[in-house]
């Protein structure tokens, strides 16, 4: 069979968390699993714990990691020759508790210290929260090692984060090394570096479904954590006009590089060297290629191939978002 020249869809990876609950299924065209906490839906991933599973087409029932075996630039593009594994991971997370603040390492530490895995930079673009949600990111002042240590034995580490009120349509960027959490009541989708490495720095003192103190990763939090981060990540609104579009350049980073687009009008796809991931946040419409279409839909994600070729975005309402994703033309 020809490698796979079409939008790929994948089975939702329902994830089990502590601070889950049903918010994850305002964003999914699927049930959830009943009486379970999902906190995460993985919408692309190319773990060996969690490997995405096509759920369309002729590769259907395939997984992510057995298309890139077989046609790794045909699927990934010029990245393909030396990819070990798909470079991101894509995930819709519904918070219906607070997370644990807590930091991820860059590349150099994560590969020392955790054989195989990559740094965590990410992103994460916000479609839906509760009144009186909030985030938090970066520190309000810069701090020392000595001063974080005391405030975290002290349990007053959230009080030298900055809390944030995001909103729907809003953009974080969360480079490794920046401390962060959700907080209850947020419906976010996010990018990533296919890692899942996290420091858990400060956690509320919870407990487990043993009842047993949940893990801290203190002396490994602090070896990576950027003290002097007074950022609050916030990506800048607006964008540009462009053929009854509005583009809105969000992250151009060494690891992945995104934009959030709302489609006014048919426009034609903007072709790159290498795969794009599409992760639908409003509207409906197509993804119209030859005689074929792909629905839109909030909570569509889809992966086109590298040598995906001539594509149309078509609103099917009067504005249509999309946020993409790629990496590097490398």
């Amino acid at each position: 069979m020809a490698a796979p020249n079409y939008p790929l869809k994948f089975k939702h990876i329902y994830k089990e968390r502590l601070w889950g609950g049903s918010l994850v299924a305002h964003v999914l065209d699927a049930p959830v699993p009943s009486g379970v906490k999902i906190g995460e839906s993985w919408e692309i991933s190319d773990r060996t714990e969690e490997n995405s599973v096509v759920a369309n087409g002729p590769w259907a029932g395939t997984t992510l990691r057995a298309l890139i075996e077989k046609y790794p630039q045909a699927l990934l593009g010029p990245q393909g020759k030396s990819a070990q594994r798909f470079p991101l991971l894509i995930k819709f997370i519904g918070a219906c508790d607070r997370l644990s603040l807590q930091v991820h390492p860059g590349d150099a530490y994560a590969r020392e210290h955790h054989p195989g895995e990559s740094g965590k930079t990410e992103m994460w673009y916000i479609l839906e929260n509760q009144p009186g949600s909030e985030l938090l990111i970066g520190f309000k002042k810069p701090q020392t090692l000595e001063t974080i240590r005391i405030a975290v034995m002290e349990n007053r580490f959230e009080e030298m984060v900055n809390a944030v009120v995001p909103r729907p349509d809003d953009a974080f960027f969360l480079p490794a090394g920046r401390v962060h959490s959700i907080g209850a009541g947020v419906l976010l989708a996010e990018i990533q570096q296919n890692s899942d490495v996290t420091y858990r720095v400060y956690d509320y003192g919870r407990r487990d479904v043993q009842g047993a103190p949940r893990a801290l990763h203190i002396d490994q939090a602090l070896a990576v954590m950027d003290f002097n981060d007074t950022s609050e990540g916030r990506l800048p609104l607006g964008g540009r006009e462009s053929e009854g579009s509005r583009v809105r350049p969000l992250v151009a980073d060494s690891h992945f590089l995104s934009e959030h687009i709302t489609y006014r009008q048919p426009a034609e796809g903007k072709l790159h060297q290498g795969f794009q991931v599409a992760v639908v946040t409003q509207g409906e419409g197509r993804l119209v290629f030859g005689e074929q279409f792909e629905t839109l839909k909030r909570g569509t994600v889809l992966l086109l191939p590298a040598g995906f070729g001539a594509w149309k975005i078509v609103p099917d309402q009067p504005e249509l978002g999309i946020l993409w994703a790629w990496v590097s033309e490398v």
